[in-house]
């Protein structure tokens, strides 16, 4: 046997083995193309209208009720003391993820996120 020319492996075929000997489909590679996702033009603004009307709908209720009388019902899961809580006060400010309410009675300002709150009742 001739050192330039490489053993057969087990199934005749030489060794190492060439991308043409094992690709069936020669005009792919070796992975198959992805298809092109549709790409929005660069001045479209890219905005998810449904997360965003989700996401702000809380801040933007409460922003209006700034003021006013209110009651918070939370739930801390994993706190045996203040597993249900129920907050009474005016809302004094809300963000993304949080609500503050004054509590006159107990003279504190309580800062709630949101991921504890179940709802919240406005008094008219």
């Amino acid at each position: 046997m001739d050192r330039n020319n490489l053993p057969p492996n087990y199934y005749g075929s030489p060794y190492p083995p060439t991308m043409e000997a094992n690709n069936p489909y020669p005009n792919m590679g070796i992975n198959p193309p992805y298809p092109s996702r549709a790409e929005p033009p660069s001045n479209t603004p890219q905005t998810n209208t449904s997360y965003e009307t989700n996401q702000y709908y809380f801040t933007k209720y409460l922003n209006e009720h700034i003021g006013k009388n209110v009651t918070v019902y939370c739930s801390f899961t994993d706190s045996a003391d203040w597993h249900d809580k129920v907050f009474k006060g005016k809302v004094t400010g809300a963000g993304d993820d949080y609500l503050i309410v004054d509590e006159v009675s107990l003279n504190k300002e309580v800062l709630i996120l949101s991921v504890y709150i179940h709802f919240v009742e406005f008094d008219k």
